[in-house]
């Protein structure tokens, strides 16, 4: 039997080593022509001279033409030998291209790589691929007991080998080899096939092994009827319901409509309707009224996750960037910044940027700093633009300016006399402002807190 390698290149018509010409078409080589003797084309009839000389002779019966094949006969021969190319295509797959980068068993990593531990055919027992072939296309996935095919393009020579531990693969695959004589020098191109079992179709074994493996993901709806509605039994649940299991565990996927009208969708299977076990969404009537309920949502790690209770809680619960509140502890919660004069990055807060642009001398990405200043409504002696800063001031008392208790003279003075005299004195009951002791400012009682504000 001669068997033919089909070029890389498409784009030219393909002879085959039996003279039969191919084309490809779309997806797939095309018999365009079977091999013909240049020599005696002449002496061939055409298929005009040929039908009509059949007819003839079927109209006299001189010949008998019930051992002759049809035109029918020979277009499904045709279309047979065209199956067995597509089936040869579908078995083997895409061919995939790689470089020989080493014959000393070291594992290769870069694109188009490949090594062995061998030149030499019948020696090779080790395989390395790149994880992706020559033309950057994922390397085949390999089981054990697959065969790998190796072709040298330059002229035809085949290897093939069977896997033996495709644990490591592709980095490392241990193989056994089967037959062929195409070797592995250095920096060569080889064209490689990844398929199972053999080149013509896959093994019983194999087949029954991927049956096995439909048959342990398949619907399984052992005792279940349907009618208007799909019952699926599982253990002692007879409620009304439909489950995708891929095995019993308690990692199973399911989708449950119970009796009562609740559906719900879960990762884990328990008996109650309202359990809080494993994720899962019920959809309740409520009596009439519609809820959706979605249970133990994890916390959020990006903009397009769902967020749990406790993660939009401790955002502010929808608290507008720019709003300002007092805050006792040390340390600001997540989404607040305290009111300490320090820079924050206008990209990433741009919405507390925008609201600060409002408030009098705001300094781009500047935090404004409240320490040792009390808030107090605009308006009576607060004027001006908001956020604007006062200085301390102290009114004076409406009952006029504070004085001592104690009276001392006003600085009239007497006169000396010679008879007994008198000790000098001033008259008056004039009394001195207070004018030193005070404090350094004025306020009422007093407790120390943080000013923080919400950003985006």
């Amino acid at each position: 039997m001669t068997t033919s390698i089909f070029p890389a290149d498409k784009t030219q018509p393909f002879v085959a080593d039996n003279g039969v010409t191919y084309v490809w078409e779309a997806d797939r080589w095309r018999v365009k022509q079977y091999k013909l003797d240049d020599a005696a084309l002449e002496d061939y009839a055409t298929e005009e001279w040929t039908e009509e000389k059949i007819a003839e002779a079927m109209l006299d019966g001189t010949v008998d033409l019930t051992s002759y094949a049809t035109k029918t006969y020979s277009d499904a021969e045709d279309d047979k030998l065209q199956n067995q190319i597509d089936e040869l295509g579908v078995t083997k797959g895409k061919v995939a291209r790689y470089i020989v980068d080493n014959v000393s068993g070291t594992p290769v990593s870069r694109a188009g790589q490949l090594s062995t531990n061998n030149p030499f055919w019948s020696n090779v027992v080790v395989v390395s691929f790149g994880t992706e072939d020559a033309d950057n296309v994922l390397t085949k996935p390999m089981n054990d007991d697959d065969i790998i095919e190796f072709v040298d393009p330059a002229n035809g020579k085949v290897s093939r080998y069977k896997i033996t531990d495709a644990s490591g693969a592709p980095t490392l695959v241990a193989v056994e080899f089967i037959s062929g004589n195409c070797d592995f020098a250095l920096g060569a191109e080889r064209q490689v096939f990844i398929y199972p079992q053999n080149a013509s179709s896959a093994s019983k074994e194999y087949v029954d092994a991927q049956d096995q493996l439909l048959d342990d993901k398949k619907l399984n709806l052992a005792g279940g009827t349907l009618t208007n509605s799909l019952t699926f039994k599982r253990g002692n649940k007879s409620s009304a319901q439909f489950g995708i299991e891929p095995n019993s565990g308690t990692s199973d996927t399911n989708i449950y409509v119970f009796n009562d009208g609740q559906m719900r969708l879960r990762s884990s299977h328990t008996d109650s309707i309202d359990d809080r076990v494993g994720s899962h969404i019920v959809l309740d009537p409520n009596g009439g009224t519609p809820e959706t309920k979605i249970y133990n949502v994890v916390t959020p790690t990006n903009d397009t996750m769902a967020a749990n209770k406790a993660y939009v809680d401790a955002q502010g619960g929808g608290v507008p960037a720019g709003c300002i509140m007092i805050w006792m502890n040390t340390d600001p919660p997540a989404g607040w910044l305290k009111l300490k004069g320090e820079s924050f990055d206008i990209g990433v807060y741009p919405l507390l940027h925008a609201y600060l642009q409002q408030s009098e001398g705001y300094t781009s990405g500047k935090l404004p700093d409240w320490r040792g200043h009390y808030p107090g409504q605009l308006g009576d002696h607060l004027n001006g633009d908001v956020g604007i800063k006062l200085p301390q001031q102290t009114a004076k008392p409406s009952g006029g300016s504070p004085y001592s208790s104690n009276s001392i003279p006003n600085g009239n003075t007497r006169t000396f006399n010679g008879a007994g005299g008198t000790s000098a004195y001033s008259d008056g009951t004039a009394r001195p402002s207070i004018d030193s002791g005070w404090d350094d400012v004025t306020r009422p009682k007093t407790v120390a807190v943080h000013f923080i504000i919400k950003h985006d």
